[in-house]
């Protein structure tokens, strides 16, 4: 584990210029603070958002503290019980805990060094707030796509391309989804969805979103994913990140007939073909 949360802390302490940040973390880890993985301190200054994260923490530090010191102490405990359900899994990856500055709670990507996840506290805190229950399911959506990407043998899960088709995205997001719910009992979909509200919006247009997808189901272009993934899109047709509640959908279905371990090493090829028919099925199901 890499722990860049004491150099943060520090930052703070001293209210340091952004070059300072900068230096110390940025130009020390580029494998993280890049455009593909943590996009931020790109700049000579802090973007908004960037600022907005810095504000939220200057008036939550000591919240923001304690999350942080769960999570790092916590994350062998994740690890060995993940294990347990799937001891397969190759630690080979590198686990970073690190402030995104409000670019992403948490991510798993594969990275010039090797696949690699990391966990921001503070934006954690902002966006899930501080239940340890919330941080473990976190962590088991997160440690699930490095797993998919070695069962998978690179097909799916934690991806170096970020213009992946919209299928594989659905299905690295959708089984993480499944997973995690069932490896933290009584959770529930709202839940394991992250968004409260996501299940009861999308629920009604379930069908309409998967005849949507479905017509989308092989595009790459950035804009077709985050109407379906993003967090912050306004005015579209379904609510946002909806993809992630059909892409559950589609993994509960496959699951009736294959363990997680057999979802999670399907290739290709046949992951794509039984997403379209499990879309199929969705789109066409009778109320």
């Amino acid at each position: 584990m890499t722990n860049l949360m004491p150099q943060y802390w520090a930052l703070q302490a001293k209210a340091a210029p952004f070059r300072d940040y900068k230096t110390t973390l940025a130009d020390k880890n580029p494998a993280l603070y890049t455009g593909d993985f943590v996009n931020a301190l790109r700049g000579d200054h802090f973007t908004a958002w960037e600022q907005e994260e810095q504000t939220f923490l200057s008036k939550n530090p000591f919240a923001a503290r304690s999350v942080s010191r769960v999570i790092v102490e916590e994350m062998p405990h994740y690890i060995d019980d993940f294990t347990r359900a799937f001891p397969k899994l190759t630690c080979n990856f590198t686990i970073y805990v690190a402030p995104s500055f409000g670019t992403m709670n948490a991510a798993a990507m594969r990275t010039p060094d090797g696949l690699a996840l990391v966990f921001s506290p503070v934006t954690i805190l902002r966006y899930d707030g501080d239940r340890l229950s919330q941080f473990k399911l976190l962590f088991d959506h997160e440690l699930f796509h490095i797993y998919h990407a070695q069962a998978s043998r690179g097909a799916f899960g934690a991806s170096a391309d970020r213009n992946e088709p919209l299928y594989a995205t659905l299905w690295s997001e959708g089984l993480a989804v499944h997973v995690s719910e069932g490896l933290n009992d009584g959770i529930g979909r709202d839940r394991s969805l992250m968004d409260l509200t996501l299940q009861g919006r999308a629920r009604p247009l379930r069908q309409q979103i998967a005849r949507a997808v479905l017509a989308d189901l092989d595009s790459r272009d950035p804009a077709v994913s985050n109407r379906y993934f993003a967090l912050g899109v306004k005015g579209g047709a379904f609510p946002p990140r909806s993809g992630y509640y059909i892409g559950a959908l589609v993994a509960d279905d496959l699951a009736r007939t294959r363990t997680p371990d057999q979802l999670a090493a399907l290739p290709d090829r046949e992951a794509h073909a039984l997403v379209r028919s499990s879309l199929e099925r969705i789109a066409t199901a009778r109320e």
